[in-house]
């Protein structure tokens, strides 16, 4: 019954995650990949997901293809973005395990 109960503990906490803004940062790449947009930049780690830098928007996001504009104008503009990342998750083609920061459909994203 012990084992059950720390177990329980375990999945419980390792599966949350603290939602917040990731630093403002200049986009230094971007990358289609695993149905969705891979954002690198000096973003930090939010959600302590592992990975730091990074942020993945999927593309079901209803606002995609705006923060997909958003992104490549920051990029071509060498412009600070900011996103609100709620959630880690997997970005199998680089890492296993679910350990980039996601922005959620009809989270914000900002440019300035």
């Amino acid at each position: 019954m012990k084992n059950i109960l720390i177990t329980i503990i375990v999945l419980v906490t390792g599966s949350a995650s603290a939602a917040g803004y990731s630093s403002w940062a200049v986009p230094e790449e971007i990358e289609l990949v695993n149905n969705g947009l891979f954002v690198k930049g000096n973003f930090g780690d939010s959600n302590a997901c592992g990975q730091a830098g990074y942020v993945y928007i999927s593309q079901d996001d209803i606002t995609f293809d705006r923060k997909m504009s958003f992104v490549l104008s920051a990029l071509h503009a060498k412009r600070e973005m900011r996103f609100w990342v709620a959630e880690c998750v997997a970005v199998t083609f680089h890492w296993s395990g679910n350990v980039i920061n996601q922005n959620l459909s009809n989270q914000p994203a900002y440019i300035r």
